[in-house]
């Protein structure tokens, strides 16, 4: 099939809905169901895959049903597209998206624990250095520098091997990750921006929410309040209209930190509020939730509001 932009492909997928043609459905899906979630049209793939008998699903199509659902907060419709059976082995092609939600639930060793039994046997390279990526950042929330080093530069061989835009922003995500552990800003800072610039290339706004909240974190951390406020209103304005659940909630509770360094109480706030409320809505899994008594957002170290970074 000839390859489609993105919004192209969109439409097309939106066509095959509306006329419940399942062989065009399919065929679309199969061509460019990756790119579309890419661009963030998580709810697109959603319809799109549940539009489909189970029978005639494939493992692609269950990969992109269980990375939508991820991302939108559906831990258990998740776990249920990529997992047949508890404890069985999964592609890596599952595995890295299985890591993320676990991640994001804050499960990191379980995270890591998936990525280690999954089967690389018919791996290509773009899912071995996303499965690097969520290893990496894994290995940084648990604290274990060498694991975190080791995973990094497995993503770069395997970034190098894809030579595609949205392996290298996995890549120089994990190696972010490194340097961050190490202990060196610049580089931290360097391999983001990197990062940045690779996920935009590819289309990937579900890399780009990811690296944007994370860059923005970082200016916060260096008392940078008026510099990173404005990117991570946008930022939270892009995860909502994905529905990027987790890093809506994490961009809105540090726009609220730099607008309470700012002085600006009324709109850190309002920030705040609007972080809650997003979570209690749209976060399934009540321990991802920062509101409940001793919550703290996914995958960070530290409590809501503000202080943490998923990475």
């Amino acid at each position: 099939m000839t390859a489609l932009p993105a919004a192209a492909a969109a439409a097309e997928i939106t066509i095959a809905l509306d006329h419940a043609d399942a062989a065009k459905l399919i065929a679309q899906l199969t061509a460019h169901g990756d790119d579309v979630l890419a661009a963030g049209r998580t709810q697109l793939v959603v319809a799109a895959v549940r539009a489909l008998p189970t029978a005639v699903r494939t493992a692609q199509h269950n990969a992109m049903l269980g990375l939508a659902l991820a991302v939108l907060g559906d831990r258990q419709g998740a776990r249920a597209a990529l997992v047949e059976q508890e404890n069985e082995t999964v592609p890596t092609s599952h595995g890295w998206r299985l890591a993320m939600l676990l991640h994001l639930a804050g499960e990191p060793a379980a995270a890591r624990d998936v990525l280690a039994r999954a089967d690389s046997t018919q791996a290509n390279p773009l899912d071995e250095a996303q499965a690097h990526n969520w290893a990496a950042a894994a290995s940084w929330m648990l604290g274990d520098e060498p694991a975190c080093a080791a995973h990094a530069d497995a993503a770069q061989r395997a970034a190098t091997l894809a030579d595609v835009p949205a392996a290298w922003a996995a890549a120089h995500s994990a190696s972010a990750l490194r340097e961050t552990l190490a202990g060196d800003r610049m580089a931290n800072a360097w391999h983001w921006h990197r990062a940045l610039d690779a996920a935009r290339q590819a289309g990937d706004v579900l890399q780009e929410i990811r690296i944007r909240t994370n860059l923005g974190s970082h200016l916060l951390e260096e008392g940078r309040y008026a510099e990173a406020a404005p990117d991570l209103a946008e930022n939270a304005a892009l995860a909502d209209r994905v529905g990027f659940a987790a890093f809506e909630a994490l961009s809105r509770c540090n726009h609220a930190q730099c607008m309470l360094y700012l002085g600006r109480l009324d709109e850190a706030v309002r920030s705040f509020e609007a972080a809650r409320g997003m979570a209690a809505d749209r976060l399934a899994d009540d321990r991802l939730r920062p509101d409940r008594p001793g919550g703290r957002l996914p995958g960070t170290r530290r409590s809501c509001p503000g202080e943490g970074c998923l990475r």
